[in-house]
């Protein structure tokens, strides 16, 4: 009876221990940081963002989307870039500031960062009057992988530094979709193309680089080693994104920025947060008395 107290003991202060709690983060950005064996990112001041608003693709890395037939469920791949415009802050939201932009970052000027991912999983197209979208869910037979890079303009931006990489976290919220901009008969034919769009939402855990985080990094305060990026409706819209069915079957969709209307999306920060001191203690207590009890049964048998 004392063990099996004692195990619910540990089972309770074992939760306290594993569960997460996650909620919005404000981060410390420091341009001016050392970052280790990286460079200096510039001499702007110190700044604190929830968020950044991005976009897909670029003439010269737009993101290509292939999904791997045309009718079905189908495995999907894409890979691309994503680049921060500008960093945000929540309370910064006003008429004249709509998005929250926060000046004098650095951000385009002394320094660039950009995500390099790629994008796999299995998804169906819709029947019927939904058979032009495509819907997946990457958690299901599916990954993201994602390096975020910065590159200074002092190098003319053509060499780009590693501060990072990101993953899917599995979260029920996390989705794909692609819209063809087409109906009626024929326009999912091999040789067919048109206008087209895509998205995706997900949570991404953030693992900055060596150096990167901390006292000297430019990921300040907090530290960000258990910090999820939030990602929202990142992806290409019929300004700027086209789709073309393959003679196999298969439906490639590219996304460069080039277009009457860029694709955009935003980029928020959650945290999840460490377990307390209470809770590392109480898990020390349960696994002391688990161990006590299971000594006084041996000596009790003897």
């Amino acid at each position: 009876m004392q063990i099996r107290s004692v195990l619910s003991a540990t089972a309770a202060a074992c939760a306290m221990f594993t569960t997460t709690v996650v909620s919005a983060a404000a981060i410390t950005l420091a341009p001016t940081a050392g970052n280790g064996a990286l460079p200096t990112l510039g001499t702007q001041a110190n700044f604190v963002a929830t968020g950044a608003t991005i976009n897909l693709g670029s003439a010269a890395s737009p993101a290509v989307l292939t999904i791997a037939g045309n009718t079905g469920t189908q495995s999907f791949a894409e890979t691309g870039r994503i680049f921060i415009n500008a960093w945000s802050n929540s309370t910064l939201v006003t008429l004249g500031n709509p998005n929250g932009t926060i000046a004098n970052t650095g951000l385009g000027t002394d320094y660039a960062f950009f995500i390099d991912f790629s994008f796999t999983g299995m998804g169906s197209w819709g029947l019927g009057s939904n058979s032009n979208q495509f819907t997946a869910n990457p958690i299901m037979g599916g990954s993201f992988n994602a390096t975020l890079f910065a590159a200074l303009a002092s190098e003319g931006f053509g060499t780009s530094y590693n501060f990072g990489s990101l993953s899917l976290v599995a979260n029920s919220t996390t989705n794909a979709q692609a819209i063809l901009n087409a109906t009626g008969p024929g326009f999912l034919n091999p040789g067919a193309s048109g206008a087209a769009q895509s998205n995706f939402s997900a949570v991404l855990a953030f693992n900055p680089a060596a150096g990167t985080a901390g006292a000297d990094g430019f990921f300040r305060a907090p530290s960000p080693f258990n910090i999820n990026i939030n990602v929202g409706s990142v992806g290409g819209n019929v300004g700027n994104t086209t789709y073309t069915v393959m003679a196999d079957g298969s439906v490639q969709i590219s996304t460069p920025t080039a277009g009457s209307s860029p694709s955009t999306g935003n980029l928020t920060f959650t945290q999840n947060q460490v377990p307390e001191p209470g809770s590392l203690a109480l898990v020390s207590i349960a696994l002391l008395g688990l161990g006590l009890a299971a000594n006084r049964k041996r000596n009790r048998s003897m």
